[in-house]
């Protein structure tokens, strides 16, 4: 038996093969120069800085500020565009030219502003941010609007606690100041009138959610803080709502507070000191909804109601709406006794979102109208209603209807007697900071303002007043 050897030629190495060896061989030159400039073309790191005129300005000063933005290394000028913010509020954009740009501002409202840049990069330059720069707008000085009409303005929940004065006849800003320190994050609500019989609207604010119920009160000649006092346990951190009036007769106003969302319905009347004078329960006590309150002054007549107390004193009122999860049962208070005069649902049993609420009297019948406005999550509509009769008188929206941010409603006074021509309507969160004045009985857009330099979309809550001042 023979054998024969059968020659097999060598196999070409396959693909995965020659994978494997071109892995294993040394870059060329000309490889190693293409890899060079591939890693030469990647962002680089920048440098942003921001330079402003100093530490500080005074109100309504332009300030300017000078950006540049330089690389690393290199040559190659950065391009694109810086925005800047104040906090997390952009404030303004600008386009680099030769890698600067500047950008300038008179709206700034006082107190310090936490100023940054932030560089957008390009294809060859890194994007990055400057370090933050305090800068403080110091206060004008104090002054009063010229007109005896006064709109009061503060900050919802998430802005610097700015409380701003102006005069209601012209929308001029008069004084602004802060009502808390300014790292207070919570809401600011404010009310207004003379608490110290001098003629002039003091200033009397409360702390929103989050803060302890803090009461301040501004003396509405000089600015100057005349007291402050705790209108609640001090644990209590659920948010104060807040009325000025003379509803004891007093001549003096007093203040009345109520408790927001988690608190019971319980209504404080103080004098201007912090001493309390009277309370009630609003609504039953195991309501935790909170209670939006508004106060009139005991000029209006009584003879309007029907009331057994027949004393020879002129009635203020407390009027009570539910703030949310409650029912529209709007109550009507004698607040020299606390007892109950009136009471009427103002929507049916579906609306459950609550209410602001403000008194004027529209119909010039001597008798204390009441307004009604949407709180957060239904559309921004008001409603007015008679006083005396708590017949609907008018009905109308204030804003997109699409806007469900909720509203605050105020009455201006056109004369000390309560009579009133125009509703302030400030709208609540996520909103341009926009203030609409109507007609109460046309409903008829009058006038718009717009207070913080619409830099301010949190929501802002009102007041208005008139004085007596000569």
């Amino acid at each position: 038996m023979s054998t024969s050897l059968v020659h097999c030629p060598r196999a070409l190495p396959g693909p995965s093969q020659r994978r494997r060896l071109s892995l294993n061989r040394r870059p060329s030159l000309l490889e190693n120069l293409e890899s060079r400039v591939l890693l030469s073309s990647a962002p680089i790191p920048t440098t942003t800085t921001i330079t402003l005129p100093g530490t500080s300005a005074a109100a309504s000063t332009s300030v300017t500020a000078n950006i540049s933005v330089a690389p690393a290394s290199g040559s190659l000028v950065p391009t694109g565009t810086v925005t800047i913010r104040d906090g997390v509020l952009v404030i303004g954009s600008a386009a680099l030219v030769h890698g600067a740009a500047s950008f300038t501002d008179s709206t700034f409202i006082s107190g310090t502003h936490e100023l940054t840049v932030f560089y957008s990069g390009d294809s060859a330059n890194q994007a990055s941010a400057s370090p933050t720069s305090p800068f403080t707008i110091l206060p004008a000085p104090f002054t009063f609007p010229t007109s005896h009409q006064v709109i009061v303005t503060a900050p919802d929940i998430g802005a610097i606690p700015f409380v701003q004065v102006f005069d209601a006849t012209n929308h001029a800003l008069s004084s602004e100041f802060l009502a808390y320190d300014a790292a207070f994050p919570g809401a600011v609500r404010v009310a207004s009138g003379d608490v110290n019989n001098d003629g002039y609207s003091d200033i009397v604010t409360a702390t929103g959610p989050g803060g302890q119920p803090l009461i301040n009160v501004f003396d509405g000649k000089t600015g100057a803080l005349a007291s402050s006092f705790y209108a609640y346990p001090q644990d209590y951190l659920g948010g104060v709502e807040i009325a000025v009036a003379d509803v004891l007769g007093t001549g003096n106003a007093q203040i009345i507070t109520s408790t927001d969302a988690g608190g019971q319905p319980i209504v404080n009347i103080f004098d201007s000191s912090g001493t309390l004078l009277k309370n009630f329960f609003a609504y039953s006590p195991d309501f935790l909804g909170g209670v939006h309150i508004a106060a009139t002054t005991s000029n209006y007549k009584r003879s309007a109601f029907i009331i057994t107390d027949l004393q020879s004193r002129f009635l203020g009122t407390i009027t009570t709406v539910p703030a949310s999860g409650g029912s529209s049962l709007v109550n009507v208070f004698d607040a020299f006794t606390g007892n109950l005069i009136s009471n009427f649902y103002a929507a049916d049993a579906s609306h459950t979102t609550g209410f602001t609420v403000a008194v004027g009297d529209v119909n010039s019948d001597g008798v204390p109208d009441i307004i009604l406005g949407n709180d957060v999550g239904a559309a921004p509509t008001v409603r007015v209603f008679d006083g005396a009769t708590r017949t609907l008188l008018n009905s109308f929206n204030t804003f997109d209807p699409s806007f469900l941010g909720g509203i605050s409603v105020a009455a201006v006074p056109t004369t000390i007697n309560g009579f009133t021509d125009s509703i302030v309507v400030s709208p609540g969160p996520n909103s341009t900071g926009q203030i609409n004045i109507f007609d109460p009985l046309t409903g008829n857009l009058t006038q718009t303002f717009n207070p913080y330099s619409n830099l301010i979309s949190t929501g802002i809550n009102i007041s208005a007043a008139f004085d007596s001042r000569g």
